[in-house]
């Protein structure tokens, strides 16, 4: 079975634009957090994600989040592959393990 995309992050140094942008063209409802630099994004569809728009503290990036059974092992497969993790596997408040890219 595959592992499903989860969350996007479209993070850019013309966030307003972006967000702008996203809403007039596909109609994306936007919740900007105040003082925050982010917006919740919701697609607003049955089969889309949500998903963030925020403000680039480095070069603009968009980031997708993919959910697995197993993220140890899956970033031994990303490493296997060529990729790098940059930040290890660690536990949320909830106790879930959790990684970066």
């Amino acid at each position: 079975m595959g592992a499903p995309v989860t969350w996007f992050e479209i993070n850019t140094k013309q966030s307003k634009a972006a967000r702008d942008f996203y809403a007039k063209v596909f109609d994306w409802k936007m919740e900007v957090l105040d003082g925050v630099g982010y917006t919740l994004v919701d697609t607003q569809s049955k089969r889309g994600i949500p998903g963030g728009i925020g403000e680039a503290r480095g070069p603009n990036q968009l980031v997708f989040y993919i959910e697995v059974d197993d993220p140890k092992s899956y970033l031994a497969r990303i490493e296997n592959a060529g990729g790098k993790t940059v930040v290890p596997v660690t536990r949320d408040g909830n106790g879930d393990l959790r990684s970066v890219r």
